[in-house]
């Protein structure tokens, strides 16, 4: 019941923010519009099912206090996926969620001279941290077998269908690079599918591949699958195990353990 409290947290976040219409579509790019319905009704079975309070804000920020210090002896883990296959904000949105860390999800490649942060690390402790390694290969000094003293041994493999995670990064890289507004024309999508097919089910494979060639220094903790995230009874059991691998990890979360089962809730 927690996690559901958690996951109905999560969705409420989602629908509160506008970016919810770009990440939900559960078809084909093809053949069907942005389903922002389809989140609402789930909003809504679940709401039926927890009838009790998410953590209060108090809760979290007694959390976040606790866990933002200057000094820690967690390593974060990896967090690597195909482009699109989680949209850094939702991977944000879980992580700070289910540890109360201010800024537990980072990416890779964001950097920032204020709290000194780059590649992960910085002046608040991280729980993961997203990539898109190889498809944006990582130098020699600061791939992952180089670093695998500061991070963890266990990593995350976001995973999502190439035939909706393939016309998502398409898309975004329209959005962001051609100030594209809305969705690719059709016409426009099946050409550029119809051209490179065959190179984009590579790169999709070759993700899956790299990672799981570094056996020696890493192996992988869960695949944390899009499709499960939205979906009404599998999206709460995949937080369940994102949350037993993070305490794993050394990472508190803001769910409490049955004191006499010692299970979750």
């Amino acid at each position: 019941l927690t996690f559901g409290i958690v996951y109905l947290k999560f969705l409420e976040q989602k629908k509160k923010s506008n970016n919810i219409s770009s990440s939900t579509s559960v078809n084909s790019f093809e053949n069907q519009k942005i389903q922002v319905d389809l989140v609402q009704k789930k909003l809504s079975v679940l709401e039926e099912r927890c009838n009790v309070e998410p953590p209060s804000n108090e809760q979290v920020q007694q959390q976040q206090s606790k866990n933002n210090k200057n000094t820690w002896t967690t390593k974060p883990l990896w967090l690597p996926s195909y482009p699109s296959a989680l949209e850094e904000a939702t991977h944000k949105s879980i992580i700070n969620t289910l540890t109360g860390l201010s800024a537990g999800g980072k990416s890779f490649y964001a950097s920032s001279k204020k709290t000194k942060l780059r590649q992960c690390f910085g002046q608040t402790e991280t729980a993961t941290c997203s990539n898109i390694h190889p498809i944006v290969p990582m130098s020699e000094a600061s791939n992952p077998e180089t670093k695998k003293d500061k991070f963890y041994p266990e990593y995350i493999m976001a995973i999502r269908n190439p035939s909706t995670a393939m016309p998502s990064f398409h898309n975004s890289k329209a959005i962001k690079y051609h100030g594209l507004k809305g969705q690719v024309p059709i016409d426009q999508w099946r050409q550029h599918r119809d051209t490179y097919l065959h190179e984009m089910m590579e790169e999709w494979k070759t993700v899956l591949e790299t990672w799981k060639g570094m056996q020696a220094s890493y192996s992988v903790g869960m695949y944390l699958v899009y499709e499960h995230l939205w979906d009404v009874d599998k999206g709460p059991m995949l937080l369940a195990n994102l949350a037993n691998l993070l305490e794993k990890a050394g990472f508190s979360t803001v769910l409490v353990k049955d004191q006499n089962t010692h299970d979750y809730d």
